[in-house]
């Protein structure tokens, strides 16, 4: 397959190294000591978290992820739940009945083929 000839040129990076690693001292002086705004203690909160965050802001997810966690706390929990039982908890986020469905059908691939684990890799 040919590959046309302005794919194949190696374009000039945006910014060096040494002002990529200025622009990265600058943020860090402030911001020193940065902080995800999604609450999550495992892989699979923040994962599920990350999910419900689409076209919606982190303090919104922030509020219906401890009465979901409680209800569901693995994806083995989650898959086995009713759709409309996790829809109903995060009702408040826009789009929650594709979110729901979603998380359902996420967690029950996490445990038929992740031991109801999430991937590292």
């Amino acid at each position: 397959m040919k590959i046309h000839p302005s794919l194949a040129q190696e374009e000039a990076p945006f910014v060096t190294d040494a002002e990529a690693k200025q622009l990265f001292d600058q943020i860090m002086a402030l911001y020193p000591d940065p902080q995800p705004t999604l609450h999550a203690e495992d892989p699979f909160q923040i994962l599920v978290a990350v999910m419900l965050s689409a076209q919606t802001t982190d303090v919104a997810v922030n509020a219906v992820t401890p009465k979901l966690f409680a209800a569901y706390p693995t994806p083995a929990d989650m898959a086995a739940a009713p759709v409309e039982a996790i829809a109903a908890i995060i009702s408040r986020l826009g789009l929650y009945r594709t979110k729901a469905a979603h998380l359902k059908a996420l967690s029950d691939i996490l445990v038929k083929e992740y031991a109801g684990k999430v991937p590292n890799k």
